[in-house]
């Protein structure tokens, strides 16, 4: 492939590289497990054996929300074996802010006929959003997941609107037999930490989430003396010490080439997707080097989204990020007639 030099290297980005270290020493964490990712681009920004597997039931409250957020009527009215009666909507916002694996179990039976059919729906949900280390059993056994896993899914779930307005919720008051009740969140960074957006407090975890300036963090917290703690220190440490940026959106034009053969003589080249990348805010005698590199020979015909090169970022001569560039029009081969007809008029133009 040819290379094409589309910015030439730049020395201590006037954005981002500053004077400094690159990032701040870690913080000292109290938890047996921790994670600290960077929600858009779901980079770790700290993790302390966030692959190890733990028993949680963390995974399942989640889940079991979403799917009733998705699967039900949050005005169905459903009797739980205490023999209170909820909406389906005040089963979620109970199971999420306080959970309460009674209200949990209340909307697996409305939405799935029975703990193990929506056992089943679980783990397919678990699939989709690539939580591959979490089990959901089918009987008595206990669930189990990890921190990696549970960052997946919580910010998957924080993708729907009305999942993000429930775990930022402080308290959601209900009513049974004509008395007036509340569910009280746990969680109790709520209204104490700036851009907080949830997500989840639980039998030996924390799972928080925070944006600020557009850049989200989410911090998983597992078997800690001082679960709120750690995560405020895991917060800061992002915030402070990393930023997200943008070096691309889904469709820029980035470059404009020839095309060989073709009834048009060029065509654009776009983003196929987003490029974000979260690097540390000091940068200290960094080199950052954007370059698009393009099939060495562009011929007509051309499909319109044909992949027809790749814009990368390098940092310090090391690939970073990088996005396909795809065609942004249909380029047909010219026909001999589309030739001859070219032709004459250059010769019309010429001699008239």
């Amino acid at each position: 492939m040819r290379i094409i030099k589309y910015f030439i290297t730049i020395l201590l980005f006037c954005l981002f590289l500053l004077r400094g270290n690159i990032v701040s020493s870690s913080p000292n964490i109290k938890g047996e497990i921790a994670l600290l990712i960077e929600g858009t681009t779901k980079t770790v920004l700290y993790e302390k054996n966030s692959e190890m597997t733990v028993t949680s039931n963390g995974p399942e409250t989640i889940i079991t929300a979403l799917l009733g957020l998705e699967r039900g009527y949050l005005q169905d009215r459903i009797n739980t074996s205490n023999g209170d009666e909820f909406s389906l909507e005040d089963l979620i916002y109970g199971a999420l802010l306080e959970d309460d694996s009674n209200l949990n179990a209340a909307i697996a039976f409305h939405i799935g006929g029975s703990i193990s059919r929506f056992a089943d729906m679980m783990k397919i949900k678990a699939k989709e959003i690539g939580a591959l280390s979490t089990y959901f059993p089918n009987t008595g056994e206990e669930p189990y997941t990890t921190a990696s896993d549970l960052a997946l899914i919580a910010i998957s779930a924080l993708q729907s609107t009305q999942f993000s307005n429930i775990v930022k919720t402080s308290s959601w008051e209900w009513t049974s037999g004509g008395e007036r009740r509340s569910f009280v969140n746990r969680n109790s960074l709520i209204g104490k930490y700036q851009g907080l957006d949830g997500v989840k407090v639980g039998e030996g975890y924390l799972i928080a989430s925070a944006t600020r300036n557009g850049q989200q963090l989410l911090v998983v917290i597992i078997n800690s003396k001082d679960a709120a703690g750690d995560a405020r220190l895991l917060l800061d440490y992002g915030f402070e010490n990393y930023q997200l940026y943008n070096f691309a959106n889904h469709g820029d034009l980035l470059k404009t080439i020839s095309v060989k053969d073709g009834v048009i003589k060029k065509v654009g080249l776009v983003a196929a997707r987003d490029l974000n990348i979260v690097l540390p805010r000091n940068l200290h005698d960094a080199s950052l080097e954007e370059i698009i590199e393009v099939r060495e020979e562009i011929k007509a015909p051309i499909q319109r989204w044909e992949p027809l090169g790749q814009y990368k970022v390098l940092l310090d001569q090391k690939e970073i990020g990088s996005v396909e560039l795809l065609s942004d029009s249909q380029v047909i081969r010219k026909s001999i007639a589309h030739t001859i007809r070219e032709w004459f008029l250059l010769f019309i133009n010429f001699f008239g």
